[in-house]
């Protein structure tokens, strides 16, 4: 099975995504998911960023003062990532899909990511 990347716009994402491809080719899985959990939220802050650069929408500004605040406090990146899915939702930037698909990524990925939080459960194999 091969993935094209063409339809990847931003370069850096079309980097990390090809990254994933080759984790996923190679069973790496758990790397292929916290790799893509990655992504997502890189993605998703350079979408904004060209939202707030090239439309007259106060949506994406505030979004980005948003997270900006929470990263100057020095917030747990897993706050910050919470925030970013809760404010585009609540700003209607994703869908309820989109954003329940987040969810459940940032689930496995903590799986992957953080076995020994699991206790009494076997190491993940997504």
């Amino acid at each position: 099975m091969d993935f094209e990347t063409n339809f990847i716009e931003n370069n850096e994402s079309k980097k990390m995504f090809e990254e994933i491809l080759v984790n996923f080719y190679h069973h790496n899985y758990r790397s292929c998911i916290v790799s893509l959990n990655t992504l997502l939220y890189y993605d998703l802050m350079k979408k904004i960023e060209i939202l707030n650069d090239n439309y007259k929408d106060k949506k994406p500004k505030a979004i980005l003062d948003e997270i900006s605040k929470y990263i100057e406090n020095d917030e747990k990146y897993s706050e910050t990532e919470m925030k970013l899915l809760d404010l585009c939702r609540g700003k209607n930037i994703i869908s309820t899909f989109f954003y329940e698909q987040a969810l459940n990524l940032r689930k496995i990925r903590n799986h992957c990511a953080h076995p020994a939080f699991y206790i009494g459960e076997s190491i993940y194999i997504p």
